[in-house]
């Protein structure tokens, strides 16, 4: 099987896009043959804006150079968030470069051949994907692919603990055991693996399968990022600002997430941002938050698009643009981010950039309170509570009032207390109206 025929088969079989530069092509198609979900989001990316700004500012023409740059980003990704050991990034991505004559030499994981006798640089993409990595893609509930990992943990293979331990974890062709993920994530870690290392240690901070310790997380989270393992080094920067297992060290927390952005990871990008907003460990600088929550937001970082939003909303180290405040939310609110969200709703409501409209704030206000957002229901129910609406609804601003009352909303609870005394969408109750009006005392 050639290259380009095994790569157009992939996107027969994953509905990737074809952009017209027919390198650019083999290597995203390339991408696809290593296949999950959120690489072929990336994919997407890219093919939206014509060629996409994933991972820079490729356009079509560009030189080969260019796209090695990206191949080289497309790597980190893969060994980041999708547990890719670095050999296979490098063999699958080097194959495709080298033979769509991006490369003028062999790179180094090829020069001994192809693994397999007789195999071409395709065709080990092809097999050794679905081979290797076929209980995290597409296999979970294939009993024989189950056992055969199983098999090749107690061998004693790190990687396979790994995928077991992941396997047992998410309840994916076994029965959800989170103790016996943890038992095969240790197993895995104890060889040096820094993805289960990484997991051990965010499963120790949320509890899960072992008992809370921040402490030992962060023993986890440091192994692994001593290897480079970017969840790792921004969960490492989490714990740090929060005091979590070791003091409170803004300085530090501010190092970590500055190594794991500069591997591209969105969440410490956005953090940096919100460093740099709140001046925790660094001096207060607006512009530079903009300039990180941009990068982040242009890497997909939801709270990034809406802070970003923010930004424009206020004209907080940017001149204000609600225009712009606009796009941004609507990009987070589309990942369903609640308060971007709400912050549509508001703009709605107000006609701040956008014409006034009370119909789409309430389908914004909704969206956000079906997430069981307390800012949005406490929303909904002023814009039904509102006479000079011509869709305003007593009985549903009281519904609304009470389930933001219940989550502790002052100013609904003052709210709902007046309507049980006025009988405005219940009936008149005033032993309700004074329990409502004594917890918004």
């Amino acid at each position: 099987m050639k290259l380009y025929e095994a790569l157009q088969q992939v996107i027969g079989e994953y509905g990737i896009t074809v952009i017209r530069e027919r390198r650019l092509a083999g290597l995203l198609s390339g991408l696809g043959v290593l296949g999950s979900a959120g690489i072929r989001k990336v994919m997407e990316a890219f093919a939206a804006d014509g060629c996409g700004k994933a991972f820079g500012s490729l356009q079509p023409g560009e030189s080969g150079t260019d796209i090695m740059v990206q191949a080289e980003s497309i790597k980190e990704i893969l060994i980041r968030d999708h547990g890719f050991s670095r050999s296979d990034t490098d063999y699958a991505i080097d194959s495709l470069t080298y033979a769509l004559g991006l490369r003028d030499m062999p790179p180094d994981a090829l020069r001994s051949g192809p693994p397999a006798s007789g195999e071409d640089a395709a065709e080990r993409i092809l097999r050794g994907s679905v081979e290797r990595h076929a209980l995290w893609q597409h296999s979970w509930d294939d009993t024989e692919t189950i056992e055969s990992c199983r098999r090749a943990a107690e061998g004693g293979d790190s990687d396979a603990q790994f995928w077991l331990g992941l396997a047992y974890r998410y309840g994916h062709g076994v029965r959800q055991d989170c103790r016996e993920a943890v038992r095969w994530l240790l197993k895995s870690a104890d060889q040096g693996d820094a993805r289960a290392q990484a997991e051990l240690g965010d499963l120790c901070s949320k509890g899960i399968g072992v008992t809370q310790d921040y402490g030992e997380a962060e023993k986890w989270f440091q192994k692994a990022a001593e290897q480079g393992n970017t969840d790792a080094e921004n969960n490492l920067g989490f714990l740090y600002i929060r005091g979590l297992g070791v003091r409170p060290d803004y300085k530090k927390a501010f190092d970590w997430f500055m190594k794991a952005a500069s591997h591209g990871e969105p969440t410490a990008v956005y953090n940096i941002g919100r460093m740099y907003a709140e001046g925790a460990g660094v001096e207060a600088d607006s512009a530079e938050a903009v300039k990180w929550y941009r990068k982040a937001a242009d890497l997909g970082n939801a709270d990034a698009q809406n802070n970003l939003g923010n930004m424009y909303s206020e004209g907080n180290g940017v001149r204000r643009d609600p225009g712009e405040a606009f796009r941004w939310y609507m990009k987070a609110a589309e990942q369903g981010c609640a308060a971007a969200e709400i912050n549509l709703g508001r703009m709605y409501e107000d006609g701040d950039g956008v014409s006034v409209s009370f119909a789409k704030a309430v389908k914004w206000y909704r969206k956000a309170a079906d997430q069981d957002n307390a800012e949005a229901m406490y929303s909904l129910g002023v814009m039904y509570n509102d006479e000079g609406w011509t869709e305003h609804d007593y009985a549903e601003a009281a519904k609304w009032f009470r389930a933001a009352a219940e989550e502790g909303v002052m100013e609904a609870q003052y709210n709902l207390a007046n309507m049980y005394r006025d009988a405005r969408g219940v009936e008149k109750d005033y032993k309700e109206s004074a329990k409502w009006f004594l917890l918004a005392a």
